[in-house]
């Protein structure tokens, strides 16, 4: 075989002799080089990224495990508050609650001793009855005030405010009264004591809304004290929330701003103000935060059907609603006395709380009406 000289040079690497540590890696003796050893620092690194993130992902796996279980175990209590002839008069919805609409009757209920003894009333007064239908597919979350002067027929009981029919037989009464009244399948129910709705408020680190115009109680104040909400964003603890959801009665300088804050359905806006609030913190990171105090002093007031997966789907839709779907419904009538009697168009208001009519607002302070949360001033 011919000898000539090759096309390519051949390299052999030094061999390295035990115990001689005099040969660098890279052949070269400049201190500004990097070899092996940094590259040894970057994976040490990475590990060190690596077990950090693994850790951090289970503590916050065990974390939500400890919620889920201190949140299902309240609910399962407050599922066995709810009557079983309650129960029997809710719908069954058209699929889970994270695919299909469901629609919410919530209940603000006011069974202190003070009625029971003084009134004679044996089960109390709904001061607040409201709908909510959580459509997690549209991305939508609607509200319906009834107001609690509504003279309506009650099942057994002839006409009478709507009210009456909590005091009469209940949450099943009061269920069946209000599908009678709007046709309305309703699916869930959930009552909140007004006793215990403060303590909610608080556990949750107290809640945010946004008033649209002042609001002062009138002479008579509330609760033995007198109330000023001033326009503007505000932060409400428990009893301040309590106040500004249930004065009826305001000075003339609020009806300057608004006339409706003298009627039911003024305070029925306010209401849904507060519950809109009370739902966001729930879906909010505080709730994580406080896995064991947060769930079980929401819950722990409240008396519902709702099963924890179920509550976890409706958070997730208020959350993944878009505020322009969003509606705010109301009905309304016209006052005689003490009654507010039914408006033909309550059924169209309906439809548009159903999300089957376009939505007209309302045109006068008692008058029943829809309008988008995005362009909600009061």
């Amino acid at each position: 075989m011919p000898t000539s000289e090759k096309p390519y040079r051949v390299y052999r690497q030094p061999r390295r002799i035990k115990g001689d540590g005099s040969i660098p890696w890279d052949n070269s003796t400049d201190p500004k080089r990097r070899g092996p050893r940094h590259a040894g620092a970057g994976r040490r690194v990475l590990r060190f990224v690596r077990r950090a993130v693994f850790i951090a992902f289970a503590i916050a796996v065990v974390w939500s495990a400890i919620a889920f279980v201190s949140f299902r175990s309240a609910v399962k209590d407050a599922n066995e508050r709810v009557p079983e002839s309650a129960r029997r008069q809710l719908a069954p919805a058209n699929g889970p609650a994270i695919a299909a609409s469901h629609v919410i009757m919530l209940v603000g209920a006011d069974t202190s001793t003070y009625r029971k003894r003084t009134l004679g009333e044996k089960g109390g007064r709904a001061d607040t009855l409201m709908l909510m239908r959580v459509d997690v597919p549209s991305r939508t979350v609607s509200m319906l005030s009834i107001p609690r002067d509504l003279y309506v027929d009650i099942p057994g009981y002839g006409t009478a405010k709507i009210n009456e029919a909590y005091a009469n037989g209940g949450l099943a009464l009061s269920i069946k009264t209000v599908h009678e009244l709007t046709g309305v399948d309703i699916n869930h129910v959930a009552q909140v004591d007004f006793d215990g709705f403060k303590d909610v408020i608080d556990a949750l680190g107290g809640i945010t809304i946004d008033n649209p115009y002042l609001v002062r109680s009138g002479p008579e104040g509330f609760d033995g004290k007198h109330w000023t909400f001033a326009k503007g964003e505000l932060h409400l603890t428990g009893r301040r929330a309590l106040a500004y959801a249930r004065i009826r009665k305001v000075d003339s300088e609020t009806l300057h701003y608004n006339e409706q804050e003298a009627t039911d359905l003024g305070r029925a806006r306010r209401q849904q103000r507060v519950i809109d609030a009370m739902v966001a913190k729930l879906a909010s990171t505080n709730s994580f935060l406080h896995p064991r105090d947060v769930p079980k002093a929401v819950v722990g007031a409240m008396a519902t059907d709702i099963s924890a997966t179920q509550m976890i789907s409706f958070a997730f839709g208020k959350w993944w609603a878009k505020p322009e779907n969003n509606l705010r419904c109301r009905l309304g009538g016209d006052q005689e006395g003490d009654n507010l009697l039914p408006d033909s168009d309550n059924r169209a208001v309906v439809r548009m709380f159903m999300g089957k009519q376009a939505p007209v607002p309302p045109d006068s302070a008692l008058a029943p009406g829809c309008v988008r949360e995005s362009s909600d001033a009061g």
